[in-house]
């Protein structure tokens, strides 16, 4: 059994949805689906709906209608992560990873060991789409613009939970949570590097200092391992299971 093909759209009222562009390229050229065709089409803000091929056009492709879903409220906490991204293909699938966990924002964080640009924020977006797309997320996380430790530091409300994942002195991840979820927390991951020691001073004096354990992690690991501890402790309210074909 396979999964209902899945498309990215705004969801106007009304029973016609058209697809065009990539969306309508990949319908078309890539999966070739006909007329009569089941497929599941979200939003990015939670919504979601169940249509049908009605007809694939030159240049858009006609979806009708049959049920939507409105979105549920998310459940605590609201999860940004702020992260020194790496280098190539190792950008993508930390992008990939944070999205299928659960991150609610990403935010690049350029330290003085960083060791790449972070990706525009076209492709970076891409990505997470194409993974809300994969995992059956209906929200897109965003992708925001870099921030140095001191803009990070600024930003955070005062009731904000915020961790730092910290080499030196620090404690368990488990050890560093309260009870309840908080309604917002926000993570700092440096560079492989590290960060420098007068960013990290500064961040201990905000965040919580948590540790993973004895190994040194590359960041793509050590990211979605905090968002998965997170999302594990205090998980989210799963969707609806979608629809399966033969």
């Amino acid at each position: 059994m396979s999964r209902i093909p899945r498309f990215y759209s705004p969801l106007p009222a009304g029973e016609e949805l058209i697809l065009r562009d990539e969306e309508h390229q990949h319908l078309a050229k890539v999966l070739r689906l006909a007329p009569g065709r089941e497929v599941e089409v979200f939003d990015g803000e939670g919504r979601r709906a169940q249509a049908t091929v009605a007809a694939v056009e030159k240049r858009q492709s006609v979806l009708r209608v049959s049920e939507r879903r409105e979105p549920t409220a998310p459940a605590p906490p609201w999860l940004r992560v702020a992260v020194a991204i790496p280098k190539a293909k190792r950008a993508q699938r930390l992008l990939e990873a944070l999205t299928e966990l659960g991150a609610d924002a990403i935010v690049p964080l350029q330290c003085a060991r960083s060791v790449s640009s972070p990706p525009s924020a076209e492709r970076a977006q891409r990505w997470i789409l194409e993974s809300c797309k994969q995992c059956r997320r209906d929200r897109l996380p965003s992708f925001e613009p870099p921030q140095t430790p001191q803009d990070l530091l600024e930003s955070l409300p005062s009731d904000e939970l915020a961790l730092v994942c910290d080499t030196g002195q620090a404690q368990p991840l488990r050890a560093a949570l309260p009870d309840a979820p908080p309604a917002r927390v926000t993570l700092a991951i440096g560079p492989e590097g590290g960060f420098r020691p007068d960013e990290l001073e500064l961040l201990r004096g905000r965040f919580r200092s948590i540790s993973l354990g004895p190994r040194v992690l590359r960041i793509e690991t050590a990211a979605p391992a905090v968002v998965a501890g997170l999302r594990a402790l205090w998980p989210e309210p799963g969707p609806d299971s979608p629809p399966a074909r033969d």
